[in-house]
């Protein structure tokens, strides 16, 4: 069974508290996308001042949609929720020199790849990563629908490698969950669905079926 994660893309600091406190009592862990206004056309909360003051039991995985990963690496590491973190192949700096530095320090990091981008190039950095995560929409905005050729670059990759950690981020659903786990996804994240239903634990439930 592939976890699900609900997903948070927030520009002010007062919609992810918002987010996260709706979301607390109805999962154990939350992806928090931070995005820079460079990497891509849009931008989020720093996310590390927000959440170095809130309190809460909730475990982050950082998505770092940005173009120097290296350099804000080490600051997220003082954040004592922040368990998983995913750095983009296609950022400017040097992306193996933050999947090195992670595992120096011995943090869970992983690569994520944008839909244009195909799966084989993550390939050159498994030495370094713990996992793969695949984005299903172009980054930036929540609410997108999943582009086709995601499931496929999902099956892709498991044949690959049945024992890696792979997640898909963007456009799941009821229909498109289904379809990346049975490509042999192991973690799905969801923002829109989740945080747009009226009922955030049958959301979550139905993702898990």
């Amino acid at each position: 069974m592939a976890e699900i994660v609900p997903g948070i893309l927030a520009r002010t600091p007062e919609q992810l508290y918002a987010d996260l406190r709706r979301l607390e009592p109805h999962t154990s862990r939350v992806h928090i996308d931070i995005i820079d206004g460079h990497f891509a056309p849009n931008t989020t909360v720093n996310g590390y001042d927000e959440l170095a003051a809130f309190d809460t039991l909730l475990k982050f995985d950082i998505h770092l949609m940005v173009n120097e990963p290296a350099a804000v690496l080490e600051r997220w590491y003082g954040i004592k929720n922040a368990e998983r973190f995913f750095v983009h192949a296609e950022a400017v700096g040097d992306v193996s020199q933050a999947l090195a530095h992670a595992h120096e320090k011995q943090r869970w990091i992983g690569v994520a790849l944008n839909p244009e981008t195909d799966g084989a190039a993550a390939e050159r950095f498994l030495a370094n990563a713990d996992g793969v995560l695949l984005l299903g929409v172009h980054p930036g905005f929540s609410g997108q629908k999943m582009l086709p050729g995601t499931v496929e670059k999902v099956a892709a990759l498991r044949a690959n490698h049945p024992e890696l950690f792979i997640g898909v981020d963007g456009g799941i659903d009821l229909e498109t969950a289904l379809q990346a786990k049975g490509a042999g996804a192991t973690m799905l994240v969801s923002t829109s669905y989740i945080l747009r239903s009226p009922d955030i634990a049958a959301a979550i439930k139905n993702l898990n079926i």
